[in-house]
């Protein structure tokens, strides 16, 4: 009879044992299924990551309106890029598809055409800006260089400035920008370098003598200069403006 009751004993030990899952192994189980639960989320990632790669890939088929290539004559944003480049121009004279306003206002125009991510949207677009930057480089130097009313050797910088940039700028865009200011410094002082402008009226000009690749290597070599540097081109540049005036109303 003791015998009895002590294998009844083990036995109901052994049932508590492996109630509510409590045997031998079971936490390692758990450990097992949670890893493949992290496995399976990660897998599920990956795979989104690649069905939003192809999906992006497809914006850009689709962006090319089922087969038909994007052409910068023919989008919806051609007078507003076109307007936005002849305000750039201003600030940097040479063509830079890195240049961040350039991409900031690309990526937004290419918006339109649903073409953002389409990579030769962008390199059309760029080669369009170069075409219209060399345009503007021939306009701006026929502005400089040719005999007008207006005596630009006279303006004060900030009149000489606006007068030669505002055709490029934008309605009610502020002209006399710090980039801008600097740049028509620049090309007055490279022009009186050159003998485009001289100070003796019977001095002979040499109005052929301004070379945009001649000057881009003159403006790279001085466009780092410091603040000090700047204000004494300004102060040189208002004395060569007191000279003519004077000379002028000396001949008069």
């Amino acid at each position: 009879m003791e015998e009895y009751r002590d294998l009844s004993q083990e036995t109901l030990n052994s049932q508590e044992l492996f109630q509510d899952g409590n045997y031998p192994g079971h936490d390692l189980e758990n450990m097992q299924e949670q890893h493949l639960n992290s496995d399976n989320i990660k897998a599920i990632l990956t795979e989104l990551k690649h069905l939003r790669r192809e999906v992006e890939e497809l914006k850009g088929l689709m962006c090319r309106n089922n087969g038909k290539a994007f052409q910068v004559e023919t989008c919806s944003f051609k007078d507003r890029l076109h307007h936005f480049l002849r305000s750039l121009f201003t600030k940097i004279f040479w063509m830079n598809a890195q240049n961040e306003d350039f991409q900031t206002e690309v990526q937004s125009c290419l918006k339109y055409e649903n073409a953002e991510k389409d990579s030769s949207a962008f390199r059309k677009v760029s080669s369009f800006g170069n075409i219209k930057f060399t345009e503007f480089r021939g306009q701006l130097k026929r502005r400089l260089t040719q005999q007008g009313k207006v005596d630009l050797k006279k303006l004060k910088l900030a009149e000489f400035t606006r007068y030669i940039f505002r055709p490029f700028c934008r309605p009610g865009e502020e002209v006399f920008s710090l980039e801008r200011k600097r740049n028509a410094l620049l090309l007055r002082c490279f022009l009186y370098r050159q003998k485009v402008y001289v100070l003796n009226s019977t001095q002979m000009p040499m109005t052929d003598n301004f070379s945009w690749e001649e000057f881009r290597t003159y403006f790279v070599a001085h466009i780092g200069q410091s603040s000090e540097r700047w204000s004494q081109y300004e102060e040189n540049d208002l004395k060569r403006c007191r000279i003519v005036t004077d000379a002028t109303q000396g001949a008069q």
